[in-house]
């Protein structure tokens, strides 16, 4: 009874039925991360084809361009408008953005590996970059932005 007006009380009312049911989803969900699976959409460059994660031949060459670019320092700008200019859409047609190329360069799943609840684990699929590439793009990706200077000369007479 106690239980019941604490759950009441916070608006939780299905507390006691929830957590058991959590923590087995939790747990199904990280046996499954452990043997390779990923959980949730696959990221672009990927598709889904009979329950794996499969190379989608399509898109998987200009992601893995993204990486090569970023990697020999071209401007996140540049890889950007590259892309675009390829053709490189998001699923539904939506425009490729900044934000999203940044999530998609930090994403250690190119790279063979899952992230999953803050730990990584070896994925079953084929990775689109070595890992010496990622790590690559991460230490780029970590470097302060180079600032522009303009020199400014003035004459004087």
């Amino acid at each position: 009874m106690k239980r019941s007006i604490a759950a009441v009380a916070t608006g939780d009312t299905n507390s006691a039925r929830r957590s058991p049911t959590a923590a087995k989803v939790g747990a199904g969900l990280q046996h499954k991360v452990e043997q390779g699976w990923h959980p949730g959409r696959v990221p672009l460059g990927y598709r889904q084809h009979t329950g794996k994660v499969v190379v989608d031949r399509r898109t998987a060459a200009l992601v893995t361009q993204a990486f090569e670019l970023t990697a020999a320092g071209e401007p996140l700008r540049y890889t950007l408008k590259t892309l675009r200019g390829q053709g490189l859409d998001l699923p539904g047609g939506k425009q490729l953005r900044p934000y999203f190329l940044y999530a998609m360069l930090t994403n250690p799943f190119y790279a063979g590996l899952i992230r999953f609840e803050g730990n990584q684990y070896p994925g079953a699929h084929e990775p689109l970059v070595s890992r010496d590439v990622f790590e690559g793009v991460q230490r780029r990706l970590r470097q302060p932005a180079r600032r522009r200077i303009r020199l400014i000369t003035e004459l004087w007479v």
